[in-house]
């Protein structure tokens, strides 16, 4: 079942959808098409919207995905959170796009209703997805032909991306998004548990003495910690509330793991991406230096140096 959505005549996206019976799969395509069609009336441009795939194969279906691009996607899995939608980035000609997949029964409750508890959710997992697509190609427009300035800050920007990307995605869906709970939950398991495993990391290293293995390491938890970080601070900059007041027990964990300050100069940073114009890579400068930070206090310091990146780890 397919339905096509239009947006002021810039665009057409078809929506296709399985595992449903023809009705309910043609209202569920045309109920999609009415969102996009609803996002994009709301200034937002989803013109790099290639298309939407509802499936109950979804796993499968991204493996499948013929993206134009060398490294395949993979449904994100974490240790406290699985993945069910994603906007894919793929490549046809010269252009970047996105398509997106969304597991039937993430999005299925969109057949309910709006009285659904569920449809409330189902609604803003495909608007957060959307903004994905919107904010993707604005980066690739703006920064595709941005060189990094050195190995460190190419690195950083693998790190920081996802943080930027999640906050604003939560930031502009924040008025109708129910999660806030379940983001501070996971923020919370990650906070408590991936400084001790980033810890016990650099003490493997001493033995194996593999930089490599330990960088990697490194940069799939930071990234994932600040990424989740940056669900909360979306969600409540879009509502102007303070993880102080709305979770009072949460503000006081993140401070007895010293990540405090941490939270609060991603804020900062994030605001200041929010509100500036976006030039060239720079952009993300502010949350690098966070980051840099935040791997000091662990006890990592990388530089670069005039044969690529470099890091420090003095005994402790």
């Amino acid at each position: 079942m397919t339905a096509n959505a239009s947006c002021a005549e810039s665009f057409d996206t078809q929506v296709s959808v399985s595992g449903f019976s023809q009705e309910d799969g043609t209202k569920l395509a045309n109920l999609i098409a009415d969102v996009i069609k609803n996002v994009c009336s709301e200034g937002i441009d989803l013109s790099a919207l290639e298309g939407v795939t509802v499936t109950p194969n979804y796993q499968e279906a991204l493996a499948q995905f013929n993206s134009g691009l060398p490294t395949p996607r993979t449904p994100t899995v974490e240790e406290f959170a699985n993945g069910r939608a994603m906007a894919v980035r793929c490549k046809r000609g010269d252009r970047f796009k996105s398509h997106l997949f969304l597991d039937t029964d993430i999005v299925s409750p969109l057949l309910l209703g709006e009285t659904d508890p569920g449809w409330k959710l189902a609604s803003n997992v495909l608007i957060h997805e959307l903004v994905h697509v919107y904010d993707a190609d604005r980066i690739g427009r703006d920064l595709a032909n941005e060189p990094f300035t050195n190995d460190l800050t190419g690195w950083l920007f693998l790190i920081t991306n996802a943080t930027w990307s999640e906050y604003y995605a939560c930031l502009l869906t924040a008025e109708t998004d129910p999660s806030l709970d379940d983001y501070v939950t996971i923020f919370l398991s990650a906070v408590e548990q991936y400084p001790r495993a980033i810890r016990e990391q650099i003490i493997a290293y001493r033995s194996h003495a593999d930089i490599q293995l330990l960088m990697d390491f490194v940069k799939d938890k930071v990234a994932s910690l600040f990424k989740f970080a940056g669900y909360v601070l979306g969600n409540l900059d879009g509502t102007g509330r303070q993880l102080e007041l709305t979770h009072p027990s949460a503000w006081q964990t993140i401070q007895d793991a010293d990540f405090s300050d941490f939270w609060l100069e991603l804020q900062a940073a994030l605001r200041e991406m929010n509100s500036q114009p976006w030039r060239d890579i720079s952009i993300y400068d502010a949350l690098g230096r966070v980051a840099i930070r935040y791997l000091n206090s662990e006890g990592m310091f990388p530089r670069d140096e005039s044969q690529g990146l470099y890091v420090e780890i003095p005994a402790r």
